[in-house]
């Protein structure tokens, strides 16, 4: 079963940019991993069709709002933090490394496929 680069896409186009930083700093590293952006119907085609076209795998998905009230009136901001979990349901991978949109990849990370799954890296390195 393959494995694959995941992230997110929500709340319209205003990401893409980054998603695009992304993807080009992981093709730089040679990494021939599968790359798909997960998107939430908010997000029009064309950015679809952009990021398709630099060799994104688009997965329509649905949003998962923040179960806690006040975490959605006090940090609005995340509230589209745990759609981010979708990407443990992508059953059609083994394992998947979740990165954030506005990531950049500075050499080649395919080594953390070999990771005993779960592993995450603590925020704010």
């Amino acid at each position: 079963m393959e494995t694959a680069y995941v992230t997110t896409l929500c709340n319209g186009d205003g990401y893409v940019p980054g998603v695009e930083a992304l993807g080009k700093s992981l093709d730089l590293t040679g990494t021939k991993r599968p790359k798909v952006v997960l998107v939430t119907p908010d997000v029009p085609d064309s950015a679809r069709a952009l990021l398709s076209s630099q060799g994104w795998w688009i997965r329509d998905i649905e949003p998962i709002s923040n179960p806690s009230e006040d975490g959605q009136r006090l940090f609005a901001r995340f509230a589209n933090t745990f759609t981010k979990l979708r990407a443990f349901a992508l059953t059609e991978f083994s394992k998947v490394v979740l990165l954030d949109a506005d990531t950049i990849v500075i050499k080649n990370i395919d080594d953390l496929f070999e990771r005993p799954a779960p592993a995450a890296a603590p925020d704010f390195l």
